[in-house]
């Protein structure tokens, strides 16, 4: 029994030690005393109770509408370059749209060349052009756009009859564009093709494609979206059947619009039949549910999306639901088609949480783009022997289809309860975060360092901003807000010690102390 004792309390033999240094008895007691006295002064200075608390927060979801922008549906706008438009005209117009669309936060402007088909764009033309993009970024719109010659299918008849011609197009129209790149959702097609969808026309072969990208791709603000009408003229351009091959700064921005999506079993042609197990070039088409897959890694990083179309069993409400979120859908024609639309009006959504119920367009309305709140908090447990700090865990989910597809920066803000000034905020990233989607959660850590607060209670508040366009987010939450975000959780500190342990557990944790700190000196 003494040498199991003995080794549950190795501290005693520090103490045996200190006592025969002292040589009398005398000497003894006070050197006892002076260890309890200092082992309780260390006590007194380390002790620190930390109470946290979630409870009567309510992390569920809320239905409301959020008011960010990045993923909706649109409406389409479609403008007919031409030297006989005025400027009277053009405004005009532009305020008759306008106030037509007020609805969306999103709009497909489609800027058709083909008047200038033989020669360069005049700079009437090209006023126009900025005209069109400024007012409706002005408006607080999120641009899709997309310039093309055609829009009767037939793109052979409309478009230049030489590829330098596009290329100088692009090099005039990019300046305008770059300056208006804040309201710029993404680009879509590369000028050419029936309704700029990139098939038919003269340069919707392999080799076009490639040239007139690349060249795109030079010219165009690197921080807009560009995106191809198919998956697999995504991987011919970039040559590589890879979602984001490695030294790829065009694969880092290019996304997909599909006009034929959910129509039929290959979406209108967008898929192919074969296998990728067999396939011999990166331009190859998969079969659906390869090309599915291909979407799922690669639209949580580029946008993806387009136009329904056919009514059809594929865009029955539940199954688009789910092919929706697979693609990472985070912008649709609420235009086109029509049957489809109206069969998602007209049906609702079953779901096991608040959804329940919903009707499918307002369902799908909500969840295009992003859809982020906190689901839970939680605090891991502190040593005031050994510890400065508590860890924070803030869990975060995304119910939407999509995300926002720039890095995240998150604020945690501490508020002394019953005041109004801030006493800490910290700013966090995590690459986690920007990428979750469909009801996919996260956890973010960070430290509480305890001993920087005063004795009180205190509320934790949390805000998070889109780091590149800094703009704010809104969260689909019903935890309260106030100036500093939403209020997540809450937590109180105490130094006051309501008793004072045994002079034996002071010694055992005093000298353990010592000993650490002497070893941290050491190393």
């Amino acid at each position: 029994m003494k040498e199991k004792h003995h080794r549950r309390r190795p501290w005693l033999a520090c103490l045996l030690i200190l006592l025969l240094l002292a040589g009398t008895a005398g000497g003894t007691y006070t050197l006892y005393r002076e260890a309890v006295n200092a082992a309780e002064d260390y006590y007194r200075s380390r002790y620190l109770t930390f109470d946290f608390s979630n409870e009567g927060y309510d992390y569920s979801e809320t239905t409301a509408k959020l008011r960010n922008s990045g993923g909706s549906f649109y409406n389409l706008a479609a403008y007919l370059l031409s030297e006989d438009t005025s400027e009277k005209d053009l405004a005009k117009r532009l305020r008759e749209d306008i106030k037509e669309y007020k609805d969306e936060e999103l709009v497909l402007i489609e800027i058709n060349l083909m008047n200038y088909n033989d020669r360069a764009l005049s700079d009437n033309a090209l006023m126009q052009t900025e005209t069109i993009l400024k007012t409706w970024g002005e408006k607080g719109y999120g641009i899709i756009l997309r310039f093309l010659y055609d829009w009767s299918g037939n793109a052979a008849a409309t478009e230049p009859q030489e590829p330098a011609l596009v290329k100088t197009h692009m090099d005039q129209v990019a300046p305008i564009v770059n300056a208006n790149a804040e309201y710029i959702y993404t680009l879509q097609g590369i000028f050419v093709g029936d309704y700029a969808e990139m098939h038919g026309g003269h340069y919707t072969d392999n080799e076009s494609m490639c040239a007139l990208a690349a060249h795109l791709d030079s010219v165009i603000d690197p921080d807009i979206f560009l995106s191809v009408r198919t998956p697999a003229q995504r991987r011919m351009i970039l040559g590589s059947d890879e979602v984001m091959p490695e030294n790829n700064t065009l694969a880092q921005r290019l996304g997909l619009f599909n006009d034929g999506m959910l129509g039929s079993g290959d979406d209108l042609g967008t898929y192919g039949d074969t296998d990728r197990s067999q396939a011999t070039a990166p331009g190859d088409q998969w079969l659906r549910d390869q090309e599915l897959d291909y979407q799922d890694a690669l639209c949580r990083f580029v946008p993806n999306g387009g136009e329904v179309v056919i009514d059809n069993p594929l865009n029955d409400l539940d199954q688009a639901v789910t092919t929706l979120s697979t693609m990472h859908v985070s912008y649709l024609n609420c235009m086109y088609q029509e049957e489809v639309i109206d069969k998602w009006r007209e049906n609702t959504v079953h779901t096991t949480d608040v959804w329940d119920g919903t009707k499918g367009y307002d369902y799908i309305d909500a969840h295009l783009g992003a859809r982020y709140r906190c689901s839970g908090t939680a605090a891991g447990s502190f040593d005031f022997w050994s510890e400065d700090a508590a860890t924070l865990e803030l869990t975060f989910t995304n119910t939407g289809f999509s995300d926002f597809y720039e890095p995240l920066a998150l604020t945690v803000t501490v508020v002394p309860d019953k005041r109004a000034t801030a006493v800490t905020q910290t700013e966090c990233e995590s690459d986690e975060l920007e990428t979750i989607t469909n009801k996919e959660t996260c956890t973010v850590s960070l430290p509480l360092k305890l001993r920087d607060y005063a004795d009180g209670a205190y509320r934790i508040y949390i805000s998070c901003v889109r780091a590149e366009s800094e703009t704010s987010i809104e969260f689909a939450s019903n935890l309260p807000q106030s100036e500093f975000g939403y209020e997540v959780a809450s937590f109180s500190i105490d130094r006051t010690p309501t008793t004072i342990p045994p002079a034996e557990e002071l010694l055992e944790r005093y000298l353990s102390h010592r000993r650490s700190s002497k070893n941290s000196l050491a190393k």
